[in-house]
This record gives C-alpha cells, sequence and structure tokens, in this order.
C-alpha cells in the first residue's frame, strides 16, 4: 500500500487518500482467525518442525516464542521467554502435550471483533478453560484478575429517586426493598461519595436488576407490610 501510494503520487501526482477512505485498511491475503484456530495450526506446524528427520530446531523456536510470549501476557508475565524455555515446550510438544494444557493463560480468554470499527474485547469465561476469579480491589490473594472502576460515578449513576423511577416504585418502597436485599452492603449495587461537604447515596444500574428479579418473587407489599414492622423508616 505504501508502495503503491508513492507511485501515484509521483507519477500521477495523486494521493491514494483520494481514492480510498482514510482509515485503517486490514490486509492479508488470509482471513483472520480466532485464537484456538491459530493455536491450534502453530502448534500442529511445530510438531511437524521437529519432528523425526527433520529437527528444524531454529524455525520451530521462532514460531513457538510469539505464542509463548502471548500466552505469558495474559498471565502477567513481561519477561521474555528463555531459550531453554522454548526448548522445553518444543519437546513437550513433540511428547504429544495438549498445548491447552500448556498455554494456560490463552485457553482464559478469547478475542473478538466486533461492530464495524476496529475493537477488541476480551470475554473471561467462568466455564471454560482455566478457572478465572474476580477479586475486590485492594484484595491481597489476587492471583487472577482484577479490576478498578476508574469512572466510579459513571458506574454509581443512580440516585434514590432515580432508582425509584427506573423500577416503576415510590420512592418510600423502593428504600423498602433495598434495605430488604440489603443492597447497601453490596459493592457492586451501592456506594457513598463525599464531594466537598456533601455526602451522596448512589446506586448501580446492577440495583435495578437486583430489585426487579426480587420483585418478580416477592410481593412489594409484603416487604412494605415487614418493613413497618420490623425496621424504622430511613432515607435513600
Amino acid at each position: 500500500v505504501t508502495l503503491f501510494r508513492d507511485i501515484l503520487l509521483k507519477v500521477f501526482k495523486q494521493e491514494l487518500s483520494h481514492h480510498l477512505p482514510t482509515r485503517v485498511l486490514p490486509i492479508s491475503v488470509e482471513p483472520p482467525v480466532d485464537l484456538v484456530t491459530l493455536f491450534d495450526a502453530q502448534v500442529e506446524e511445530i510438531k511437524k518442525l521437529l519432528g523425526p528427520g527433520k529437527r528444524r530446531q531454529i524455525e520451530a523456536v521462532a514460531k513457538l516464542r510469539p505464542l509463548v510470549i502471548f500466552d505469558d501476557t495474559m498471565r502477567g508475565t513481561t519477561e521474555q521467554p528463555s531459550d531453554a524455555k522454548l526448548r522445553r515446550l518444543g519437546a513437550d510438544i513433540v511428547s504429544g502435550t495438549a498445548w491447552t494444557e500448556m498455554f494456560k493463560g490463552v485457553v482464559s480468554v478469547q478475542i473478538t471483533a466486533e461492530g464495524s470499527g476496529q475493537s477488541l474485547s476480551l470475554r473471561l469465561s467462568k466455564k471454560e478453560g482455566v478457572p478465572v476469579r474476580l477479586v475486590k480491589e485492594n484484595e491481597p490473594d489476587a492471583r487472577f484478575v482484577a479490576l478498578k472502576r476508574v469512572n466510579e460515578l459513571g458506574f454509581y449513576c443512580l440516585g434514590a429517586k432515580q432508582l425509584a423511577v427506573k423500577c416503576g416504585l415510590t420512592m418510600p418502597k423502593t428504600v423498602a426493598v433495598v434495605d430488604y436485599l440489603g443492597l447497601r452492603d453490596d459493592l457492586d449495587c451501592y456506594k457513598e461519595f463525599t464531594i466537598g461537604r456533601s455526602r451522596f447515596k448512589q446506586y448501580s444500574m446492577k440495583a435495578i436488576d437486583a430489585i426487579k428479579t426480587c420483585l418478580k418473587e416477592q410481593d412489594i407489599d409484603e416487604i412494605w407490610a415487614q418493613r413497618h414492622k420490623n425496621k424504622p423508616r430511613s432515607s435513600g
């Protein structure tokens, strides 16, 4: 593409951008494949290179290195793999060890392209591949994946009145359900913020789902009656 652009400009005095859209152009003679297919193909090729009568060690290591780097990145390791590690993994491939046992960082993540732009999404699966556990921020034993919300107010975007409107309830009854479910003890649903001298009690969109799910099984009038029987009235 660069060569064609230069020739077009030099010979015809025309910019390539006048003929093609000014965005990133995916150029490939083969369509992109998912990670599983990619690793299946690459590992099989490495196995052939290291097979009896060939022993093309240098080529095999060259193919194996990016796979190991990618897997290490998924595990949070940024160091370059040593030659000894690459040779050991090559021997494991020849011996018949499944690559899903060797590259567990890759097994736990699936990369998919969505939409019309150049976007990638990471899907963390709790049911496929190696186990993935989400831990709370500042949890000491964060061995797997820790998530930190950068825009907290964007996540906890609802006040009590807004929550009531979203749930189709009066504000007092909404607060009754909140107390019934204990949502103010759930960090996924509720958090308090201090801005200047003001304190704000905010709910997330997950609070809406929790309340609506509850009302499918529990009658709001029973929750309201129980609240007045057992607990004093409180504000949202």
